[in-house]
């Protein structure tokens, strides 16, 4: 997930969009994530052509496959590398990545992760697209889950049941937010789920480049009707169309 503020003033997402952070503080994070943002960094103990780790040291084959998912992450997007992703690995865990486990954030802004697990796609996913602009939060956490590496995903989903109805009061960012405080400790999880699955049926049915378009049209602040015309606009189809492919979606085939 994306960390939308943090109480020394940083911010995951510009300038423009500082004060709609108010909206996302703390979102699904639990107690241990506080902590860390406020820990001073561990000492270094990787560096690769876009990354600095700092923390336990992974194997080279967990650095590996970190930097081939930030490049071809990136040259699938249609966007540079980032410069250097600060990535502070808060627990070790050995051998390659093992996926359901572990959580964490991203701030695009300083282009840092903190993280349980080495290497957290998802996390990876948001500094990687950042460049693309700030959508409304539930398309920002769609496209990072829909950017994990299909073994991660399909995990992910195998362990909520459907069906996954996307709800159109999501649509702005304050309310996706609100959904994730207010539904109990799964709510996370569930709703990154469900966005997750609309945004992969979507690029599946309309293209990689309409979907793009239309999340760089978006701002984080966008409302309901803006999101519905440029989705028109990018794909040809209403959103509530797509809306209903996803409730009725058989995600083996995702």
């Amino acid at each position: 997930m994306t960390r939308e503020s943090r109480a020394s003033g940083r911010n995951a997402i510009g300038t423009l969009d500082r004060r709609a952070c108010l909206a996302c503080t703390a979102v699904a994070l639990n107690a241990s994530w506080l902590n860390a943002c406020a820990a001073d960094r561990p000492p270094v103990s990787a560096r690769t052509q876009h990354m600095t780790v700092y923390g336990p040291t992974p194997s080279g084959a967990q650095l590996d496959a970190a930097e081939q998912y930030i490049v071809g992450t990136a040259q699938r997007l249609g966007v540079d590398p980032p410069a250097q992703i600060h990535y502070i690995w808060t627990d070790g865990i050995s051998g390659l990545h093992t996926p359901c486990q572990g959580g964490g954030f991203a701030d695009p802004g300083e282009s840092r992760i903190e993280s349980s697990m080495f290497p957290h796609y998802h996390e990876l996913g948001h500094i990687v697209s950042a460049p693309l602009g700030r959508a409304p939060l539930m398309f920002v956490e769609g496209l990072a889950e829909h950017l994990s590496p299909v073994p991660d995903f399909r995990c992910t989903i195998d362990d909520v049941e459907g069906p996954f109805i996307v709800r159109p009061e999501w649509l702005p960012s304050r309310s996706f937010a609100a959904a994730l405080r207010g539904s109990g400790p799964e709510a996370p999880r569930r709703l990154y789920v469900v966005v997750g699955v609309f945004t992969r049926l979507v690029i599946a049915r309309y293209g990689l480049a309409a979907y793009l378009r239309f999340y760089r049209s978006l701002t984080f602040f966008s409302e309901p009707l803006e999101v519905r015309r440029a989705f028109l606009s990018a794909t040809g189809a209403t959103l509530d169309e797509a809306i209903a492919r996803t409730r009725d979606a058989n995600t083996q085939t995702l």
